[in-house]
């Protein structure tokens, strides 16, 4: 079926494109494109899948033949079309997902539980702490956090604080002014009006715990040169460490960990969730 069409005719109609099935399935099953000609007409087909189902892009035209350039030109328009298309379905199925709360797949209790927790957390205004195993997605549990909050149309960051040195950290999380006196902002500035999340906080060096500390107190930033940044922002922590051990060692401090653990969520291993591996790895192979 022709979907689409265009012809240097504006008041021609798009009728039936006639082709031969055997070239048809040539194109289909080699995957390239092929420029055939007969009789003073020229057809140029290029395969491409659209959400898996095979389609071609043609190029059909009597007088003139097409070139090799032609041929080489319609070949690459599909597989660009091709990819826009898929990105835009993909786009399309991932924002399905999420106004669906599809963020935690699983149909076991304990993501159910999960679910139940994210849609409380998302309800309460002060900063939350997820602690659990490495690849347990606290991660994406604090982006469905925010955007099932009030603070879903302002942006959800990620500020790494692992494998960093002090300096970085400090950069990433606070800004830097460079030697012109020309400033980057910080992730805590990014994130204004949504939501910061703080990836691996038992990593905080000392230095940024207590620049972050004041400046949860003070409800500002302090610029180098003078002046304030107000904080407009809903911190939400991620942890593999027993932080509470940390603070009674005195690795991290106390005052931090208070403001930072106002909710605190305890997420699961997947070897606390087996049941929702198959469910996991089919939405995986889905993805990819």
């Amino acid at each position: 079926a022709v979907v689409a069409g265009k012809t240097d005719d504006e008041e021609a109609p798009i009728g039936a494109v006639s082709l031969d099935r055997a070239l048809l399935v040539k194109v289909a099953e080699q995957r390239r494109a092929l420029l055939a000609s007969d009789a003073g007409r020229g057809v140029i087909a290029a395969p491409l899948l659209i959400d898996s189902v095979p389609a071609l892009l043609i190029g059909d035209r009597a007088g003139a033949p097409w070139d090799e350039g032609a041929l080489a030109v319609l070949a690459v328009a599909a597989r660009t079309l091709e990819a826009a298309l898929d990105s835009l379905s993909r786009g399309g199925r991932a924002s399905s997902e999420r106004e669906g709360g599809g963020e935690i797949d699983g149909d076991s209790s304990v993501s159910a539980r999960m679910r139940e927790w994210v849609t409380w957390l998302a309800q309460r205004p002060e900063a939350a702490l997820l602690v659990g195993p490495p690849g347990s997605g606290k991660e994406r549990l604090a982006e469905a956090v925010h955007r099932r909050s009030a603070r879903a149309p302002g942006p959800f960051i990620v500020a790494h604080c692992a494998g960093l040195t002090e300096s970085l950290v400090e950069s990433e999380l606070f800004g830097h002014e460079n030697p012109g006196g020309e400033r980057k902002p910080g992730k805590l500035e990014a994130a204004r009006g949504g939501t910061l999340f703080l990836d691996e906080l038992a990593a905080l060096p000392a230095r940024a715990q207590k620049r972050l500390a004041r400046a949860l107190d003070l409800g500002y930033l302090e610029k180098p040169s003078g002046g304030k940044h107000p904080l407009d922002v809903r911190l939400i922590a991620g942890s593999c460490a027993d932080l509470l051990a940390m603070v009674q060692a005195g690795g991290m401090r106390e005052d931090l960990y208070r403001k930072l653990a106002g909710q605190v969520m305890m997420v699961p291993s997947l070897v606390e969730r087996q049941t929702d591996i198959l469910g996991l790895a089919e939405a995986f192979l889905y993805q990819l």
